[in-house]
């Protein structure tokens, strides 16, 4: 539904804006070609559906959390914002409301 829509292109805008931050924080060449190739593969068919599926193997962007998390605040916000994610997508799958 429309939430889904919704999360695919709030994951989407994240994932841009932690590229941004890989840029910044001297992630090596390699990856940020990786990282921006994958980005822009499902971008080309037009569509933001399985976004967030697609994001998932983009390791470089979990190296650009793992960074922000050595500070206090980035870290508390990166485990409450995930674990409630995490609850949501659990309820909304045990109510039949999403399968993957």
């Amino acid at each position: 539904g429309s939430i889904i829509n919704f999360l695919d292109l709030t994951f989407l805008i994240i994932s841009l804006i932690l590229l941004i931050l890989a840029v910044k924080q001297g992630i090596r060449l390699s990856y940020l070609v990786y990282a921006g190739l994958c980005l822009l593969l499902p971008l080309a068919s037009g569509s933001l559906v399985s976004m967030m599926r697609f994001l998932l193997v983009i390791f470089p962007l979990f190296i650009v959390l793992a960074n922000l998390a050595q500070r206090s605040f980035w870290n508390y916000l990166i485990i409450f914002v995930f674990a409630f994610l995490e609850a949501q997508f659990i309820i909304s799958f045990v109510f039949g409301l999403w399968v993957a």
